[in-house]
């Protein structure tokens, strides 16, 4: 386009959004997602100059901001500020695996395409999840605790998030609100990963040991808190810039940079790709170069993060100090890995646990048959099943709790 002809499009749009502010004020979550209805109304910075009112429920339920980043908590309640239920994180001592790379930003495996996709789950990953399947591929997802007003992760995203898991993909963190990691102190970071991480964990019973920092803002302090908390930090090699190119008008933009790219690729050597699975075009995107791989990359395969890299797929989780047995989500799993969820099983007597204790049992068993018995879910799996027959031993006796689900409340590994 002219620059003339530009510049005259960009002064009629800035005109027309000036008369409009000057009117009415549009809440950003309806911005955000579309589905979202609301008849409360936002404070706007930009047409006030009156100092910034408090907000939330407890304020005539004037909404705060939920654009990642601009969530205004020291004026009032934010969504990012609820914290998921179940034990507490926080007292966990992970280890850090100085076996490989701090900072991963390239595969080392050679003849992998590493897919990888941020800031979902969104009402587009199922369709991403369909792709990968169809195409007999694996593929990593860093998933947001509560960001871009879409709610909170183990509440409204159980299922896909389980399918994720049980497809055999990796599951990485993004935080929990979608932060500038280099804007916050090491306490605020640790509450960002700690919260993430206790949601993660109430859907799929463990923790990811890989993430992948916001915006890829993380500077060698964070780095550091990030090593402190057990994780490795996710960058990328190509970035498919579908962030930028969104409309389906221009996804033929993300197509060519994606494609020439792979083009530019060794045959031998290997690609890691970012992706945004909030977008619509996302499965197409990886629909296509799915497609250019097979058909042009001999031997090539798609893989999760950690395999990439040359690692095995226990090396992408740790498992929390304490397991609930019933502080699962609701859908969510104690135990899990690919084509495994271990649900809980309410029960309120001793043949209930006995009919819990036997399902326990064949799980981790058929665990082992497919995949070995030193898998680390197939051994957790084992755990909480030998903790089940130890509790349904001694449930009833004198001195000892009921025979009741409610009571078989923590287990330590």
């Amino acid at each position: 386009m002219h620059k003339k002809v530009l510049f005259a499009v960009v002064t009629a749009l800035i005109e027309i959004s000036s008369a409009q502010s000057a009117t009415t004020t549009t809440t950003i979550s309806a911005i955000v997602n579309a589905t979202t209805v609301t008849t409360s109304t936002t404070f706007n910075a930009t047409t006030s100059s009156t100092p910034p009112p408090r907000c939330g429920k407890a304020f005539q339920g004037l909404r705060c901001p939920t654009v990642p980043g601009n969530c205004q908590e020291k004026y009032g309640w934010c969504d990012s500020m609820r914290s998921p239920t179940g034990a507490s994180v926080y007292e966990d001592q992970p280890t850090y695996d100085d076996s490989f790379p701090m900072v991963v930003d390239r595969c080392t495996k050679q003849r992998t395409l590493a897919l990888s996709f941020d800031d979902g789950p969104s009402n587009y990953t199922n369709d991403v999840l369909d792709v990968l399947r169809a195409h007999n591929a694996t593929a990593t997802f860093f998933l947001g605790g509560i960001l871009n007003g879409r709610g909170q992760l183990d509440v409204d995203w159980v299922p896909v998030v389980r399918r994720m898991i049980t497809d055999g993909h990796q599951i990485g963190s993004h935080t929990w609100s979608h932060p500038n990691l280099d804007l916050l102190s090491s306490e605020q970071r640790a509450d960002e990963m700690h919260k993430n991480e206790r949601a993660i964990a109430n859907i799929i019973g463990k923790i990811p040991t890989f993430m992948r920092p916001p915006m890829s803002q993380c500077n060698t302090d964070c780095e550091e808190d990030m090593r402190a908390l057990g994780y490795h930090v996710v960058q990328w090699e190509y970035d498919s810039r579908d962030s930028e190119d969104p409309l389906p008008s221009m996804e033929a933009m993300t197509d060519d940079n994606l494609m020439a790219a792979m083009d530019r690729t060794d045959v031998n050597g290997s690609m890691f790709i970012i992706q945004h699975d909030i977008h619509g075009n996302a499965a197409r995107v990886a629909d296509s170069l799915l497609t250019n791989m097979h058909a042009n990359r001999t031997g090539w395969e798609a893989v999760p993060v950690v395999e990439c890299i040359g690692l095995g797929p226990d090396d992408a989780y740790r498992f929390p100090k304490y397991l609930e047995y019933n502080g699962a989500a609701q859908g969510g799993c104690l135990v899990s890995g690919p084509n495994m969820c271990v649900q809980p099983i309410i029960f309120k007597s001793w043949d209930g646990c006995l009919d819990a204790r036997e399902i326990l049992d064949r799980d981790w068993r058929q665990c082992v048959t497919r995949e070995g018995p030193t898998t680390a879910h197939c051994v957790q799996a084992q755990k909480l099943a030998a903790d089940m027959d130890r509790f349904c031993n001694e449930c009833d006796e004198e001195g000892m709790p009921a025979c009741d689900s409610d009571a078989f409340k923590s287990v330590r590994y």
